[in-house]
Parts: C-alpha cells; structure tokens; sequence
C-alpha cells in the first residue's frame, strides 16, 4: 500500500524545513564562533547587525562576554540604529566597552616607570663629596672645583656643618671672597659646627710655624 500523495509531500516539507533550520543554527554558531575572544570592532558589529543572520540575544551574549573596543558615543549609537540595532545590544555596548588599547598603553608606561625609579642612581654620598672637596682644593689646587663639590655637598645634608666649614676655609684662603666666607662661616656655626681659620704659632719667635685651627 503507497501512502498517501499529500503525506508524502508534507513529509519533504518537514524535511526541506528541518534542514533549513537546521543550517541556520550551524551558520550562527559559525558566527557567533568568529567573535569569541577579543572585543568586538565597531564594524564587524554593524555587519552582524545587518546581516540578520544572528538573533539580537546572541550578539549580546557575545557583546557581554567578549565586550566591545570603542566607547558609546552618540554617533556610534546612531549608526548601530540605522543598522537595525534594537535597544538590547545598545545597553549591550553601553555597560561592556572596554580599550585594551588605551590599557595596554597605560600598563607600558607604569612599566616604564617603575624601571625608571629602578635605575635611577643612588645620591652621591656626602663624607665621600667632602673628600673630593678637599682633594680638589689642596692637591688639584682648584678652589672652584672645590667649591662646586662642596654646594653639592650641602645640598645632599643642609643641616650638616661640615661643608659650609670647608666653604668657608676655601672662600677665605682659596677665592679671597671675604663676604662670602663669612657667610659660610657663619651657617657652620648656625648648624652646630665651627669657623675653621690657619693659625701661626711664635714658637721659635718668627711666626713661621702656622697649622690650622676652629673658631667656636
């Protein structure tokens, strides 16, 4: 017994229907596998959009999984309506905007930073610049050189007596700059030090013996 003409042609119908189906749900999942792992572009969005071949829960699936790489702006929202974007995939885009860009950027430049700070030397060691010092003015007899190591030197520790004494001794004796060794002089005494002056002794009655001493 044949079955029936029109059972036979309901029956192709359901297949013809199935099939399409069928390859529908193979041709989305192809899609909605292409946008898995890095944010969405704004153009490939739009494609998507009006393309119609994925449902509007699946690209907000994606959106909200994936997020997108550009902010909502007025402009991009208009042009995500004009292709067809319902109110879904907009707050979609809205709440999932992310630069990796921009971040990867900003992570660089802390990076940078921190090897920076990393290498940056050590300030120079100040009993170390008062040796230069005095080995700029007694052995190189370079009273200036002296006197550039030792500003540094008082930089390094401002409150320390030490380099103003020597300022003060190398003005004095080396630059014949009366103000300004007094000046220094005095900031030694201010911070706790001395005024260093060369003394001559009359030990054998000719005032030839001298050595170095400090006035408090």
């Amino acid at each position: 017994m044949k079955p029936p003409i029109f059972a036979v042609k309901k029956c192709k119908s359901f297949i013809k229907i199935t099939t399409g189906c069928f390859l529908i749900l193979i041709a989305g999942s192809n899609l909605i596998a292409q946008y898995k792992g890095a944010p969405v572009k704004k153009n490939r969005l739009v494609q998507a959009i009006r393309s119609r071949q994925l449902q509007t829960r699946d690209i907000v699936t994606i959106i909200n999984t994936n997020g997108v790489d550009f902010r909502l702006t007025s402009e991009i929202k208009k042009s995500l309506v004009a292709a067809g974007a319902r109110p879904e995939i907009i707050e979609a885009v809205s709440n999932n905007s992310r630069l990796p860009l921009k971040n990867n950027n900003v992570a660089a430049k802390v990076g940078k930073s921190r090897i920076i700070r990393k290498n940056k030397p050590a300030p120079p060691d100040y009993d170390d610049l008062l040796d230069q010092a005095l080995n700029s003015y007694k052995n190189q007899k370079n009273p200036k050189g002296a006197m550039r190591i030792l500003e540094s030197a008082a930089k390094v520790k401002p409150g320390n007596p030490a380099a103003y004494q020597l300022m003060g001794f190398v003005y004095l004796y080396g630059l014949n700059n009366f103000a300004q060794a007094e000046k220094s002089m005095w900031q030694s005494i201010i911070n706790g030090g001395s005024a260093v002056f060369r003394v001559f002794h009359d030990d054998n009655g000719k005032f030839t013996d001298r050595c170095v001493g400090s006035l408090y």
